[in-house]
């Protein structure tokens, strides 16, 4: 099953306990055979789009923090990979709306 979590902030901007719970969450789908693509705020030095970790991909929605641009690319990024389920961090809130556009 192809898995898409929107997180704008994964463990590598904030140290939260909800961030490290979804970051698990993502672990463990990838480690049960799904394909997981976490959709967040490029944290890695190079421009490249992709980075894979533990079996998960990250897809650099922005290249730093930045909601609105965020928010407005995941709708498209979503509609062009066609995941079979999206589970959407609520941080910040607008994300699972724009998840759900």
């Amino acid at each position: 099953m192809r898995v898409a979590v929107v997180a704008a902030r994964t463990g590598r901007y904030v140290d939260r306990d909800g961030v490290a719970r979804t970051e698990r969450v993502a672990r463990g789908l990838a480690a049960r055979g799904h394909d997981v693509t976490v959709y967040c705020t490029g944290w890695w030095e190079d421009y490249d789009e992709y980075r894979e970790l533990d079996g998960v991909t990250y897809r650099a929605v922005t290249v730093s923090p930045a909601d609105a641009s965020f928010l407005a690319r995941v709708p498209g990024l979503l509609a062009v990979d066609r995941p079979d389920v999206v589970h959407a961090r609520p941080a910040p809130p607008a994300a699972v709306l724009s998840a759900r556009a």
